[in-house]
């Protein structure tokens, strides 16, 4: 097996201390394993939040060069393949589907590709919008990948994608990422993937901007939702 994917999900506390289940779950587990090894967590944290969200994580022995290599002309949906290594997208997307008919209000949160050396991190910014977009970020990732190489030399180690400019620069953040709660910047859309991401480079230990749309590694700095949190909380 050359690729695992990894689910968690937040489902509602009940009474008997059990947690409740997504409709469908156990037949979209089964229809997973057919193509990957996987692994569904739920969880709950006392509310139910988050319920019909799930975070999902593919992780290959493939590198992430080799996946950009494959990413063209929508193959990323039906199979991606490097010798007797393959990522394969299609059986997932064609579960999900089956999953959403059953539960409306599903949704992915987050869509995490954990490769041999680097990963990539798509986030949710409105409904639906990591499965309508999918395809574009990865062609988008496909035709500015080497633009991310900081001085030409050393590869992004963690790829965020989207970010966004700080509201009025607020706590002396320029950039971050999308808030999961709290959030102040309004009207998001799906232009927003294609304005600014993120990269983490681990030599040099910094998490610059990428300008998308003028294809260039500029010297900002974002901060992650995490960092973002912990800055805030010592001002």
């Amino acid at each position: 097996m050359d690729i695992a994917i990894k689910i968690s999900y937040y489902g509602e506390p009940l009474d008997d201390f059990t947690i409740s289940e997504l409709h469908g779950i156990s037949e979209f587990k089964e229809e997973l394993d057919k193509s990957y090894k996987t692994f569904v967590h739920q969880k709950t944290d006392g509310f139910g939040s988050g319920f019909y969200e799930l975070a999902i994580e593919l992780l290959s022995d493939i590198s992430l060069k080799e996946f950009i290599e494959f990413v063209v002309g929508g193959v990323a949906y039906d199979l991606i393949k490097s010798g007797s290594r393959r990522l394969i997208l299609k059986p997932f997307y064609a579960a999900y589907s089956k999953l959403k008919e059953k539960n409306s209000n599903v949704d992915i949160s987050r869509l995490d590709f954990s490769f041999n050396d680097s990963t990539i991190s798509i986030y949710k910014i409105f409904k639906n919008s990591i499965f309508e977009e999918l395809e574009n970020i990865l062609l988008g990732l496909q035709i500015n990948y080497n633009n991310l190489y900081l001085q030409g030399v050393e590869k992004p180690y963690q790829i965020d994608i989207p970010i966004f400019k700080n509201p009025n620069g607020t706590h002396n953040i320029d950039y971050r990422c999308k808030l999961s709660f709290d959030e102040t910047i309004k009207e998001i859309g799906k232009e927003d993937y294609y304005k600014f991401w993120g990269s983490f480079y681990q030599f040099k230990g910094r998490f610059y901007v990428y300008d998308y749309k003028n294809q260039v590694l500029t010297t900002n700095e974002y901060f992650t939702e995490e960092l973002y949190w912990e800055k805030v909380q010592t001002m």
